[in-house]
């Protein structure tokens, strides 16, 4: 084990137990025990939140550690010190429902409330400065002429880290576009006029699939080219259309604006479906390799 990995693993074997621990809060919350109330009062849909966040970070974590790419000391740190800054800020929100906007016990303009906003603000780049960082080294390890290219690859993990690499920066360049919405800037209401859970959920998919599609690609399987591709064409398209329900809200179903009849949805629809069938052929084949590679007489890349 390099020391590139020691950091990530000690902090992903954290996250997961923290994420556990998280889950078994919520359990507790929705069962009315007296302590977990007494400790987490607010909305249980922040520890669901904290829950699922520190899942996520540890996935992508382990997906960052599994391509085998040098990232530099202070992108590890970045992201292990992001991933648990950035998860723990909705627990907080949990634990102090005054501090959390979303609740009918926040009060505005409280002293501490703006020192939260703050340290999130700063959480948010330091997250952003890590995965972004591990986004862009993973992208560029795939090229012979970088200096982060790494030799162990093979064909089969080229596309998908390439793939990966940008649908990570695309992910972080969401979650400020995010922030931008909330806070009413001109230029995001203008482009994203929609629902701001659309921008989330653009967001969350390809953090989602950025960790599937590196966990495949360190998986010993020898993943068939149609499969491949099926997977980075089905994980961009299958995301965006969330964010086209954001840009268009009339094509949104669940928006007020939304104009059912109209001929550019029903094209769109039969778009998701092919978006839809693309992405289940590329996960489920992939998924298929996976456990093919496990019997003896198969082919694989290790």
């Amino acid at each position: 084990m390099k020391n590139n990995d020691k950091l990530l693993f000690r902090a992903v074997g954290l996250y997961i137990i923290f994420g556990l621990l998280l889950a078994w809060c919520l359990v507790g919350k929705y069962s009315a025990l007296p302590w977990v109330e007494k400790i987490l009062p607010g909305n249980p849909h922040r520890i669901l939140q904290g829950h699922l966040d520190f899942l996520l970070m540890s996935a992508l974590i382990l997906g960052a550690s599994a391509t085998r790419v040098r990232l530099s000391w202070h992108i590890r740190w970045s992201m292990v010190i992001g991933a648990f800054t950035n998860s723990s800020s909705v627990i907080v929100f949990a634990m102090f429902p005054s501090a959390d906007p979303g609740s009918e016990a926040y009060i505005s303009g409280l002293p501490v409330n703006n020192m939260i906003s703050f340290l999130m603000r700063i959480s948010f780049i330091i997250t952003t400065y890590g995965f972004g960082g591990a986004a862009i080294c993973i992208f560029l390890s795939t090229f012979e002429k970088s200096k982060l290219y790494t030799e162990h690859l093979k064909n089969n993990d080229i596309l998908l880290l390439r793939a990966a690499g940008l649908y990570l920066i695309i992910a972080l360049i969401l979650a400020w576009t995010l922030i931008g919405k909330y806070n009413g800037m001109a230029v995001v209401e203008k482009l994203l006029p929609g629902n701001p859970h659309r921008i989330l959920q653009t967001h969350i998919g390809f953090l989602l699939g950025t960790a599937l599609i590196l966990g495949i690609a360190a998986a010993p399987a020898k993943i068939a080219w149609h499969i491949r591709w099926a997977l980075v064409i089905g994980a961009f398209t299958n995301t965006n259309i969330f964010l086209s329900f954001a840009m268009f809200p009339v094509a949104d179903p669940g928006s007020d604006a939304y104009l059912s009849g109209l001929l550019a949805n029903e094209i769109f629809g039969y778009f998701t479906r092919v978006s839809f069938v693309v992405t289940t052929y590329g996960f489920v084949g992939s998924g298929v390799s996976i456990v093919k590679s496990t019997f003896s007489g198969t082919k694989t890349n290790f």
